[in-house]
């Protein structure tokens, strides 16, 4: 592994910006936080921040495959075991409840602390109840239960602290395409899961434990690179968002650079690097639930939720069902809606990002725009597949056009907590996403009880699609990326 820090005198904001042509603040802001992340050093040649996306793309997979693994493995499980509807609703839904339970606690923790050690805890957690399931479902349903609940309760910390590094290490021109490559490469994490099931819970000399033998192992390894190459906080701290330039230099974490090296970090700032900002202001919760745009993340979050979370779990089951699809062919079958919101999802970051920095986009138009297509998209097909699909093609067609559309969000819904303040992402992400693992515990448990009283696909649909308008009506309101939470020092 080789760091290397550059040579260079950190820039004098005042003087560049007296002597460059005046350019709109966001462009400024971007252009200084570039700045401080050129500076934050490389590894083996690739920034640190780069590293950070890739392997926090990595980690968040393995975190999807390890939730999602259960969709396919539920079937053979159910089998054995004599469950139905219900019982496997709850099963689902119970992940949710510790899911839940440290969404904003993991948050608050990466912020204030750092988010490298609270993601690597997470990702132990997850490891080991993922391999114990199958012991557990064997031992007794109850033992399941509370399994599957410390699965959701490590996974939960998961998301809100990437989002905190994210806001660390990222300068504002590239938080989209990073957000947008986080959340589909949770994406991947799925496609993985139900690709490699599949055959593994077909099998007869396999079977259904080794899909969590195998994801459980996985991610003990990756563990790794994560403790041996990532820091929560970089050398070299951005600028805030409010930033006004000219008024403003980059600063150290810790302590001013020293002369003699040419403003090159010393080895103390390397250090301290790996340690949290000395000088620290204490959550400002008033203000961020005042904030109309963090109340229209919440809600959002729920409605957006309802219906890929519901998916998530069930999607194998309906397949299976109103189509008879055999289980060895349901992996590759299922995993097509999930290739297209993967493409999609990553594609979309870098064109938000190019759209607002080159073609002067207005960001408000990119967060309210995406995410209406992304929701009422998403109920348009949703409807389709329950109302009117009647073979498997046309179930796959509409549920991956719904899914599809639904990426959309990761440049609306997905980056808000960003517009708020970056400074306290993993707070507010943690918020939005305690809402979000509401629809996890209310609508897969509601899913199975309509499809054990009614048996109706087209109920379960209906329910999405109403959420998702529900949530456009609020985003449409009160989304206001404009306005942003300013703090003073």
């Amino acid at each position: 592994m080789v760091l290397k820090d550059s040579n260079e005198h950190i820039p004098n904001v005042t003087q560049s910006a007296s002597q460059s042509p005046p350019v709109s603040p966001s462009v400024a802001i971007n252009n200084l936080q570039k700045e401080a992340a050129r500076l934050q050093g490389t590894i083996c040649g690739v920034p640190r921040r780069v590293v950070l996306v890739v392997l926090s793309c990595l980690g968040l997979s393995i975190s999807y495959a390890d939730r999602s693994n259960i969709a396919i493995a539920i079937i053979p499980m159910s089998k054995e075991f004599g469950w139905d509807p219900a019982i496997e609703g709850a099963i689902f839904s119970c992940f949710f409840y510790g899911y839940m339970a440290t969404q904003i606690l993991g948050g608050y923790v990466a912020d204030r602390f750092g988010g490298k050690y609270v993601f690597a805890a997470g990702a132990l957690g997850w490891s080991v109840f993922t391999l114990i399931t199958p012991f557990a479902a064997r031992w007794h349903f109850a033992a399941l239960i509370v399994c599957r609940v410390f699965l959701g309760i490590a996974e939960g910390v998961s998301y809100p602290a990437i989002n905190s590094l994210l806001g660390k290490w990222l300068p504002i021109g590239e938080r989209s395409r990073a957000t947008a490559a986080v959340n589909s490469f949770s994406y991947a994490g799925a496609i993985m899961a139900l690709l490699i099931s599949a055959p593994m819970a077909a099998s007869s000399t396999i079977g259904w434990p080794w899909v969590f033998y195998i994801f459980g192992g996985v991610g003990i390894v990756w563990m790794l690179p994560w403790l041996l190459l990532i820091r929560s906080h970089p050398a070299v701290a951005l600028p805030p968002d409010s930033t006004v330039p000219g008024k403003h230099q980059l600063e150290m974490n810790t302590v001013p650079p020293d002369p003699a090296l040419n403003g090159s970090p010393t080895k103390e700032q390397q250090h301290d690097a790996n340690e949290p900002p000395l000088k620290r202001r204490p959550v400002p919760w008033k203000r961020i639930l005042r904030n109309k745009y963090t109340w229209a993340i919440l809600v959002n979050q729920y409605c957006n939720c309802w219906g890929f979370f519901v998916l998530l779990q069930w999607l194998p089951t309906y397949y299976r069902q109103e189509f008879g699809v055999d289980l060895a062919d349901l992996g590759l079958i299922s995993i097509v809606p999930y290739c297209v919101q993967f493409t999609v999802g990553l594609a979309v970051g870098f064109v938000a990002d190019w759209m607002v920095y080159r073609l002067k986009v207005p960001l408000v138009w990119i967060r309210k725009g995406s995410q209406t297509i992304a929701l009422l998209g998403a109920a348009f097909f949703m409807l389709m597949a329950g109302f009117v699909a009647k073979n498997i093609t046309q179930g796959v067609i509409f549920i991956t056009l719904a899914l599809g559309l639904n990426s959309l969000s990761n440049v609306g819904l997905s980056v808000a907590h960003f517009d708020i303040n970056p400074e306290y992402a993993g707070v507010i992400f943690g918020l939005g996403n305690t809402a979000a693992t509401l629809t996890g515990i209310v609508g897969v448990q509601v899913t199975g009880l309509i499809l054990k009283w009614t048996g109706s696909w087209a109920l379960v649909f209906l329910a999405a699609a109403f959420h998702y308008v529900i949530g456009v009506i609020v985003w449409l309101a009160f989304a206001h990326p404009d306005r942003k939470l300013v703090l003073t020092p």
